[in-house]
């Protein structure tokens, strides 16, 4: 059960998608179409009831429980015992889930862990047992109160939990498309496999957690002290400007994404500010150092590096990312 408070344009945003989600699968489910598999199982929540009181700015919204999320499953000492093949197969059911939402006319905007469900028991996912329950539970998207219309031109840019978010977000250019949630997903894919934020812009050495008030304190002076000199900046987006520079260094320079804060953030067509992952002086001009630099095994680096572009355009389609992942097993 979703309770809403002085949100209930969310709430109202959340029982249709849910009810488009509903009437999409039924409509795709047992039909020859690619993905044939992403139609076979129902991938989001059923919607069971809902109560709106307009007056009082209030909603609930009950839904079918969809078990375990992901987040949860990641924190837990036995997830450090799955294997590569299994956190494919979680990544590619995250795919096929987002197929159906994409197929239906939304973007999710905000795909995390804590948003993909596993249906399972947390008894069952043991040391011994993880691996064969990760693979044989149903994997569900749930939280659909920030989508959009696909077919909206602009759109807006306060989505996406920071450690997800693709440039494009960033910069405040309304353009984007659904390749957003595959950033998303993509994400999430290089935490499962590092074992914590693939873009951890708050320590870079891996000993952060994702749900701490790093962002309270990343407005400091002391935040220099790690050699990334964007922590003396006064910029309201300041979380921002470190996801950008650490992206810069990983892929290369923006040779793409512009925005309403572009002239901020960009001023002269450089980047701000200065960001060391490995504590040692580096210049936006240098090489890209590539995902080897974050920890990726070596067999994932093309996938990743192929879904991580600046360009919106060039990036893959879900299509192409389920073909290449059969070869990742």
């Amino acid at each position: 059960m979703k309770r809403y408070r002085d949100d209930v344009d969310h709430a109202i945003l959340e029982i249709n998608v849910l009810s488009n989600l509903r009437d999409h699968w039924k409509a795709r489910s047992g039909l020859n179409t690619p993905h044939d598999d992403c139609f076979d199982v129902q991938r989001f929540p059923s919607l069971i009831s809902f109560d709106i009181d307009y007056a009082k700015q209030r909603a609930v919204v009950e839904m079918t429980n969809c078990g375990i999320d992901l987040q949860t499953i990641m924190h837990m000492d036995a997830f450090k015992h799955v294997t590569p093949s299994v956190k494919v197969h979680l990544f590619r059911e995250t795919l096929l889930a987002l197929h159906v939402l994409h197929t239906s006319g939304w973007v999710h905007c905000d795909v995390k862990p804590n948003n993909i469900m596993v249906a399972c028991k947390r008894n069952d996912l043991t040391k011994k047992k993880i691996n064969q329950t990760l693979t044989t539970s149903r994997v569900y998207l749930i939280d659909f109160n920030k989508c959009e219309p696909i077919n909206l031109k602009l759109k807006s840019t306060s989505k996406c939990t920071i450690h997800y978010c693709p440039p494009e977000i960033m910069l405040g250019n309304r353009a984007w498309n659904e390749s957003l949630d595959v950033w998303s997903a993509a994400c999430v894919f290089g935490e499962m496999l590092k074992g914590f934020d693939l873009w951890d812009i708050y320590n870079h050495q891996g000993t952060s957690d994702s749900g701490s008030d790093s962002d309270s304190e990343s407005g400091s002076e002391s935040g220099s002290e790690s050699g990334s000199s964007y922590f003396s900046y006064s910029s309201d987006r300041v979380s921002e400007l470190a996801a950008l520079h650490l992206f810069q260094q990983i892929i290369g320079e923006n040779d793409y994404v512009m925005g309403r804060f572009a002239k901020e953030l960009y001023p002269g067509g450089r980047l701000i500010g200065t960001l060391n992952i490995d504590h040692t002086t580096s210049h936006a001009t240098a090489a890209p150092l590539g995902f080897a630099a974050l920890g990726i095994h070596e067999k994932f680096i093309p996938l990743m590096t192929s879904i991580f572009q600046w360009d919106i355009s060039k990036r893959p389609s879900i299509s192409d990312i389920i073909q290449s992942l059969k070869t990742l097993k």
